[in-house]
């Protein structure tokens, strides 16, 4: 399970893939949570989530999204 992602100006390449191609793999988090259900008992509820560790490469400030405003 995963992801292939092009960057299609990278120098780097992997084998056993086209060339300006990666593979992301998922990171699995679980927890457990302790609710109060309707009848005010606790409940207890367990949670797995996969998600990709993709990050934007850009921000905005606070002072760049005022001037985006106008």
């Amino acid at each position: 399970m995963g992801l292939k992602v092009e960057f299609p100006h990278s120098k780097i390449g992997l084998p056993d893939l086209p060339e300006t191609y990666f593979h992301i793999t998922p990171v699995n988090c679980n927890f457990t949570l302790l609710l109060q259900n309707a009848g005010r008992s606790l409940e207890k509820v367990c949670i797995s989530q996969f998600q990709l560790p993709i990050q934007p490469d850009f921000a905005v400030t606070g002072h760049s999204a005022q001037v985006l405003k106008s």
